[in-house]
């Protein structure tokens, strides 16, 4: 008998097997993406939906299932539901592997598709000012920490992205980096390279200060590789270890949470809010959100005006306000000039 929970790992075969995405037949899901996968089969949907025959599930099933994780069943055996984010992740997985089960004619139809999916809450965005930034900044000069702050925060760049950057991908001469690669780590597979998340590359202009601190940096770092005995080339990380390897992710991570921890008078905020506050004090400066997307590497620009709606809605005011005082001093011109009699 076929069961919902085995069409999972169906589903997730296919997804590396059958599913065309890259021309060859292939869809491109990174390991990590596997891992959160199998993690949301394994920990929930074989514990819920594992004993029941898939021709028998009915929409009603998985209802009482999700009614049942908003109040039970959290990862770590705590009282309390499961989050809403990752009650929405279950039912993207699980809603797509149904999909496929259709596909395969296991199914005549997708009982998820006629579940009330699960609605997340709007997360408040934790940003940094640019006195906060320069003053993180000055707090962590001359830590491990520092260069992959200044980047984040001078780029907008993800975590991954920058820990994966080389020297030869920064243009000194045009003040560029090109983003052509992220690190990432998971069990199975460690750390490895891949693609930036978009799945295209893109060229992030660096502020003129920036620019020269790197400069400075790359020959401090040049010095300290030789003294390491590293034989130095530009396929070297900007952020790495003092031997030249690649740092782990969540190293950085929690070398972070630490430092931000003892800047009391600062705002608790994560490495990826460093991303957001890149974003933000672009926005708040003017700067087109389609120059904003460009640099962040969003697919589209409607996820950057989702994601800082908060931000929009102030340049709605700004905008509003601007074009007041331009028709206010437009009226007031015409009124000085004289009426013809």
């Amino acid at each position: 008998m076929l069961y919902a929970a085995r069409i999972q790992f169906i589903d997730l075969a296919n997804l590396f097997n059958s599913q065309s995405n890259d021309g060859r037949g292939r869809i491109r899901i990174s390991p990590a993406t596997h891992q959160r996968y199998t993690d949301i089969v394994n920990c929930s949907l074989i514990p819920a939906f594992g004993a029941c025959a898939l021709s028998k599930l009915t929409p009603a099933d998985i209802q009482r299932q999700y009614n049942k994780w908003e109040t039970t069943g959290r990862g770590d055996g705590r009282a309390g539901g499961v989050a809403p984010r990752t009650r929405i992740h279950i039912h993207r997985v699980f809603k797509s592997a149904l999909k496929n089960a259709v596909s395969l004619q296991l199914i005549g139809r997708n009982p998820a598709d006629f579940v009330k999916p699960p609605k997340a809450p709007k997360i408040a965005i934790n940003v940094l000012t640019v006195e906060q930034s320069a003053e993180l900044l000055d707090a962590l000069r001359g830590s491990s920490l520092y260069w992959s702050v200044l980047i984040a925060l001078a780029t907008g760049m993800r975590r991954g992205e920058i820990l994966a950057l080389r020297w030869k991908n920064v243009d000194f001469e045009t003040a560029t980096v090109r983003v052509v690669e992220s690190v990432e780590k998971t069990r199975k597979c460690g750390l490895r390279f891949k693609e930036p998340k978009t799945g295209k590359t893109r060229a992030v202009v660096l502020p003129r200060i920036v620019l020269e601190e790197l400069k400075t940096w790359k020959d401090a770092q040049r010095a300290q590789l030789i003294s390491n005995g590293v034989n130095v080339t530009d396929d070297h990380f900007v952020c790495g270890k003092r031997n030249g390897e690649v740092r782990d992710p969540t190293t950085l991570t929690h070398e972070f949470i630490i430092a931000i921890n003892k800047l009391k008078h600062l705002p608790r905020v994560r490495f990826h809010d460093l991303r957001h506050s890149h974003a933000t004090q672009l926005l708040t400066a003017g700067v087109h959100p389609k120059i904003a997307q460009e640099r962040l590497g969003h697919s589209t620009i409607t996820t950057t005006l989702d994601l800082y709606s908060h931000v929009t809605n102030t340049m709605q005011a700004d905008a509003a306000s601007t074009l007041d005082t331009a028709f206010r001093s437009a009226i007031k011109a015409r009124l000085l000039i004289p009426k013809p009699s």
